[in-house]
């Protein structure tokens, strides 16, 4: 890592930098600069993930989203529910524990019986083919990573990506500090059309390497908001969990829900045993080409 130059004037250069006189191109899987190909697959096709399989944890760190910046985030699962199927969306914040179970029609109003975060969260790992998991802060936010996949949601105005930087230079000193392996971080740009979504890469992969080394990476981008299909939604107060203790419960409950329904499936082939292995999230993000 660089110290020779501040990290802040680099990026705040990027924005000042007139166009004709900007970074050599970085190719993208060996596709030049100007042509950032997104994960175009029609969701129809995509094959959701099985109930019966441990689901995948994603840890999402929020920055400076576009106005009603928590619509955001759930069409974010709601889009992430469409791809992979049933999705939680466990929000932190201090004194307060928030879960929504998205694209679940099976489980409606499911989470309104419950009497504890507890018992909600069981009832969601019922459910659920993948968790979103959203700490308060970066802070808050301690290693080696309790999930399977770390990414930042960011808008795409220059204000947002100042801050998705700090955000991301505040973890890894931390990290790296603390001897924390720092994973590939992946980027999601809400509210920003497709080219901007692709400046905004740009400016911030250049930073995060040089200064950084963190990997940065585009997992996906959202322009407008769409219909979303929340089954149910709880919120509760004075209630401290950590990220670590989220990520535990989800597996003890994903776990156990895919010993039930191994068993029944085993039940079902007349003695037969059904072995469930752990699945291959589609968390891998798309790798950002070093200049």
């Amino acid at each position: 890592m660089s110290s020779s130059v501040d990290p802040y004037a680099e990026l705040a250069s990027l924005f000042l930098t007139d166009g004709d006189s900007g970074p050599a191109s970085i190719p993208i899987d060996g596709v030049a600069r100007g042509t950032v190909r997104f994960d175009e697959e029609p969701m129809e096709s995509r094959t959701p993930v099985p109930h019966h399989a441990v689901a995948p944890i994603e840890i999402a760190l929020v920055g400076h989203l576009p106005v009603m910046g928590g619509l955001w985030l759930t069409q974010y699962a709601d889009q992430v529910a469409r791809r992979e199927g049933p999705t939680a969306l466990v929000r932190l914040e201090r004194g307060q524990v928030s879960l929504e179970l998205l694209r679940a029609p099976g489980s409606r109003g499911v989470l309104e019986r419950a009497i504890s975060v507890d018992v909600e969260l069981t009832e969601i790992g019922d459910a659920a083919a993948r968790w979103i998991v959203c700490p308060q802060n970066e802070a808050s936010l301690d290693g080696p990573l309790p999930g399977d996949a770390l990414s930042l949601l960011t808008g795409g105005d220059d204000a947002a990506t100042v801050a998705a930087y700090r955000i991301m230079k505040n973890l890894a000193e931390r990290w790296h500090v603390a001897g924390w392996h720092v994973p590939p971080i992946g980027l999601v740009v809400l509210g920003a059309p497709a080219d901007r979504v692709e400046e905004v890469a740009e400016k911030l992969d250049r930073t995060t390497k040089a200064f950084l080394d963190v990997d940065l990476a585009i997992v996906g981008q959202h322009q407008r908001m769409d219909a979303i299909e929340s089954a149910s939604r709880r919120t509760f107060q004075g209630v401290e969990l950590s990220v670590d203790d989220v990520c535990r419960r989800a597996r003890e409950c994903s776990r156990r829900s895919a010993r039930r329904a191994t068993g029944t499936v085993a039940a079902g082939q007349q003695g037969s045993v059904t072995r469930v292995g752990p699945i291959v999230a589609k968390l891998a993000p798309k790798p950002l080409g070093r200049e």
